[in-house]
């Protein structure tokens, strides 16, 4: 499944990347996450809520 981060990816980049990722040690790790702006880490396509489904319900 493809992200507001990687969507622009093709198969080849994604793996690329997923590779490297699993390659870094948690101080790299842990820039690379320092790093990603977190307004495009959600998956691409119709935004959670759109339809209703994800909404709170009041359960009291």
């Amino acid at each position: 499944m493809k992200s507001e981060a990687t969507r622009q990816m093709d198969e080849k980049e994604q793996q690329n990347l997923q590779e490297r990722i699993a390659s870094m040690n948690e101080t790299e790790l842990e820039e690379y996450r320092a790093q990603l702006d977190p307004d495009i880490m959600g998956f691409y396509g119709e935004e959670a809520g759109e339809d209703g489904s994800n909404e709170e319900t009041d359960t009291l």
